[in-house]
Parts: C-alpha cells; structure tokens; sequence
C-alpha cells in the first residue's frame, strides 16, 4: 500500500513537472526583440509606443494561413488579435474609419471596417512558437482568409483613423 501511494505520488509530481515545462514552452522566445518599439497614433490623446514584450502580456491566440502565391506562403503566428490590444486602453473597432500599418521599410496597408468585420486581425509576435525571423521583426500582421498583400511585416507605426475624425 505505501509502495502505491509512492509510485501515485511520484507520478504526480511527474506529470506537473511535465505540465510546467509544457506550458513555458508555449510561449515563443522573444527577447531579442521583445523592446523593439512600435509608435501608436491616433489612438489616445497623446501618441505612446508598445513592445512586443508589452503585446505578449496580453491574451496570445495562436493562427495559421496560407497565402495565394508561393512567396506569400504558410505563416504560423502568435499574438493578440486587434480587438484584444484594444479593448486594454477600453476602445472597440467601431470607433475607427480605418487603421493604417507602416512597415520599417514605409510599405504601409490601410485596413477599415469591411476589413475587420470579416476577418481576424493578428498582431504577431512570433511564428507559432519560434520568433520572428529577424527581417520581420519586430511585429506582422496576419489576417487568415484574407489577402495576403495585407500581411505586412517590419511593422513599427500604427496609426488610427476616429470615424469622427474622418468626418472633420
């Protein structure tokens, strides 16, 4: 009977060994970049940087897409969706006419409300759980179903557009 109760207890100890080394494998290793500063415009009253460290604090989903072409290819990615990052300074996509992305190389996408109506937005810090290659650091944007000329990467401004602004 104690043999049992050792063999239980040591199996146990063994499966939440396993538990924690599981889970800290799910997130991806992002600390050569993880300060790499991204500007948001638009947003609040005053413009204010985040980090792919900050983003990887918030509720990461994990999505896979294929693009159209060959050299769009299969993206894995790790990271907030939009509204996640929004709904941290209590703002929704309704409020915007549209958001533009900018690249490090000023290759920049607009998306608006037809855009985030039908699809995901994937702010992504990772590649599944390997980290960005360094040529797409330090943020991309994934959007499965979607184009994939829309999938910018290098990203480092983003800048939104208030329906009310718009309308100025």
């Amino acid at each position: 009977m104690e043999r049992k109760c050792r063999i239980k207890g040591l199996v146990a100890i063994l499966m939440c060994v396993m538990l924690v080394f599981g889970l800290a494998g799910c997130k991806p290793d992002i600390s050569e970049y993880e300060n790499d500063q991204i500007l948001i415009t638009g947003l609040l009253e005053e413009d204010f940087y985040i980090t792919p460290g900050e983003l990887a604090a918030l509720d990461c989903v994990k999505a896979t897409a294929t693009g159209a072409t060959e050299k769009a290819g299969t993206v894995e990615a790790y990271g907030p969706t939009m509204k996640t990052f929004l709904a941290q300074y209590g703002k929704t996509l309704d409020e915007f006419k549209s958001i533009k992305f900018v690249g490090e190389d000023d290759y920049a996408i607009t998306l608006g409300k037809v855009s985030w109506d039908k699809y995901d937005i994937i702010m992504s810090i990772a590649n599944g759980k390997e980290p960005l290659e360094e040529d797409r650091r330090p943020l991309r944007l994934l959007i499965p179903g979607a184009q994939s000329g829309n999938w910018i990467y290098m990203i480092t401004e983003i800048q939104f557009t208030y329906i009310e602004d718009s309308e100025e």
